[in-house]
């Protein structure tokens, strides 16, 4: 049960095609967003939660926040909104898991040398802060409603 909810949040979070950070990013009538169709998230929560992603990126990773660096920016964006939608579904326990898949999930869109690199950078301790953050504000955000 728990691999169908999370393909299912992971085939939601996916769908959201945006060429830049959501933070500058607009869809219909909302100016910073993941560009997901779906009823779950809260236009108040995605302009929240952009705004987060965005700005904890380079509260955590400044050093790393250029060129291919930004790939974890996306990343995160997407455990950030996963752990919102999780958590709406009512399965806050498939948070990590769910985080681990997206993660897996981006890199397997990479070519081999962006996909070293990513994968370099999510040994630096900074990376699993800034993702364990989007985790907890993506869960938390989901609670206030």
């Amino acid at each position: 049960m728990s691999t169908n909810i999370t393909s299912e949040v992971i085939t939601i979070v996916m769908s959201g095609n945006r060429s830049m950070p959501a933070h500058f990013t607009s869809y219909k009538d909302r100016r910073q967003s993941f560009c997901i169709d779906n009823d779950l998230i809260d236009a108040d929560d995605e302009y929240s939660m952009a705004s987060e992603s965005y700005y904890k990126f380079y509260d955590f990773l400044k050093d790393e926040a250029s060129g291919n660096g930004l790939i974890i920016l996306k990343i995160g964006e997407d455990i950030m909104i996963g752990s919102y939608i999780i958590n709406k579904l009512g399965h806050l326990e498939l948070a990590n898991e769910l985080k681990q898949s997206l993660i897996k999930e981006n890199i397997d869109l990479l070519d081999q040398d962006d996909s070293d690199f990513v994968n370099d950078l999510l040994k630096l301790s900074e990376t699993q802060l800034y993702l364990e953050h989007c985790v907890t504000y993506g869960k938390n955000i989901a609670l206030t409603k």
